[in-house]
């Protein structure tokens, strides 16, 4: 099982990030792993890289800042008397442990008081800095390492755009497009593909085809992440079978640039 994000220890950053095709600089391949943790986010807590030319903080400060700029000290005046609205207790406790363990003198002060913070709750989601700080710690220490097959599914599945009268769910490792009734099940894998190495997923392409055979299946596509060496769909066909499609899955969305 492959991870990516980041590790902190002793005041050092190491970044584990995913490369694709044309996503090769440092800049870049954060994009590409903050636009694939997007997709595990509440909305409000979304990076918003359309009109960032490059990034050129790491992943963890960028994290941590997103963080802490939802909490109410880091952008209201103290003076001022602010409404509550909710007082989220569970996600208040993450956000304590969060700052306990960040390294800045903003959550070493607020640690040190056994900070409470009230957190303010936004209808339809979950609390967007609660939600990003669990993600941020691991074994009682400040770490981001996510599972990379886990996060290349749900981006596939979060950027498909159905069409009407189409249905797409997502069952596990699977996903599913519905449509006057037939079912195509795409199958992602981060996993390096090209078509003179085959004999490599040989398993998978068998699977595949063992699955249109048994269930109530009618296309079948393997998904894996396109690389300089694999920017062509595969067609693979078994007998009289219907085919089993291999599709290299591009990541050069998440470095393109609006321009207003």
């Amino acid at each position: 099982m492959r991870k990516i994000g980041f590790t902190l220890s002793n005041h050092r950053i190491k970044e584990v990030l995913p490369h694709s095709y044309h996503i090769h600089s440092l800049s870049n391949r954060r994009k590409m792993f903050l636009s694939m943790l997007n997709t595990m986010l509440p909305k409000e807590a979304h990076f918003n890289l359309s009109r960032c030319k490059k990034v050129k903080q790491d992943v963890y400060t960028l994290l941590r800042d997103k963080v802490m700029s939802f909490l109410p000290m880091h952008r209201l005046r103290p003076e001022t008397t602010q409404p509550v609205v909710t007082i989220l207790i569970h996600e208040s406790g993450v956000i304590n442990r969060f700052l306990q363990r960040i390294d800045t003198p903003l959550g070493d002060y607020l640690s040190s008081r056994g900070y409470k913070g009230i957190l303010y709750s936004t209808s339809g989601f979950d609390n967007p800095a609660a939600a990003l700080a669990v993600l941020m710690m691991h074994g009682g220490k400040i770490e981001m390492m996510l599972d990379l097959d886990e996060l290349f599914t749900q981006t596939v599945f979060k950027r498909i755009k159905p069409q009407e009268g189409s249905v797409v769910t997502r069952d596990e490792s699977f996903i599913h497009i519905s449509s006057g009734g037939q079912v195509t099940r795409l199958h992602p894998r981060w996993k390096r593909m090209n078509s003179d190495s085959l004999s490599l997923r040989r398993n998978h392409i068998d699977t595949a085809f063992d699955e249109l055979k048994r269930e109530e299946i009618d296309a079948y596509y393997l998904v894996y992440p396109k690389m300089d060496d694999f920017t062509r769909h595969i067609l693979i066909k078994n007998s009289d079978e219907n085919p089993v499609k291999i599709i290299p899955y591009s990541f050069t969305f998440c470095t393109k640039e609006k321009h207003v």
